[in-house]
């Protein structure tokens, strides 16, 4: 590996993203860091915070306006404050340890969050807002099937498991992750698709990625 790396998976709640992420890490821990926010204390947390609006002001900025508003609005978003609160002081722990070749994986980073924050809705300001983001070295878009997410996500004991409404509005958001990557994509950041809606070619795909990663 010559240099260090951002790479984030994208897909649909059960695709794999998070499962993909963990088999990597432990193929090679000792370059590879997760978004495990454990270890960091509130003080440094907040230290690398002041570090990522430094860094980063104009996509902070933004990100923080859309998710206020959206606490005032809709019930239960105050959790996406803490995500991207933590995602951000956890960048900027990355940010600081470049120089020693590692890679940054996170199953549902920045990219993934943009679906919350405009609600499945793509449009020039879905467009604006990941002009600012952070960079990316590489996206692997996780495909399924709706049947084979269901059937996974049902066999969770904690976690995400869909509701009527989120069957409802698979596709529509399955095509909101898509045009998300198509327009990465136009970016120029790196995009590798894999087909993970077969259980029993998980380790043919988990070559692939590590290949790539």
């Amino acid at each position: 590996m010559s240099k260090s790396k951002v790479v984030e998976f994208v897909g649909m709640p059960g695709s794999g993203k998070t499962f993909f992420e963990k088999k990597i890490f432990k193929h090679n821990n000792k370059k590879i860091i997760r978004n495990n926010f454990s270890h960091l204390n509130r003080l440094n947390k907040l230290r690398y915070i002041i570090f990522f609006i430094i860094n980063y002001p104009n996509f902070f900025f933004k990100s923080i306006i859309i998710i206020l508003k959206k606490i005032l609005i809709k019930k239960g978003f105050k959790k996406y404050f803490y995500y991207f609160y933590n995602e951000a002081a956890y960048r900027s722990y990355f940010d600081f340890r470049k120089d020693k070749k590692i890679i940054l994986l996170n199953s549902e980073g920045f990219v993934y969050r943009t679906s919350n924050y405009f609600d499945f809705i793509y449009n020039k300001k879905t467009e604006n807002y990941l002009n600012y983001l952070p960079k990316i070295d590489l996206v692997i878009f996780i495909k399924s099937s709706k049947k084979t997410d269901l059937l996974r996500t049902n066999k969770r004991k904690i976690g995400f498991k869909y509701n009527k409404g989120d069957l409802k509005d698979y596709y529509k958001k399955m095509s909101f992750l898509k045009r998300i990557i198509s327009y990465l994509k136009k970016k120029k950041i790196r995009i590798i698709f894999i087909n993970n809606s077969n259980n029993n070619n998980y380790r043919k795909n988990l070559k692939k990625i590590i290949k790539y990663v």
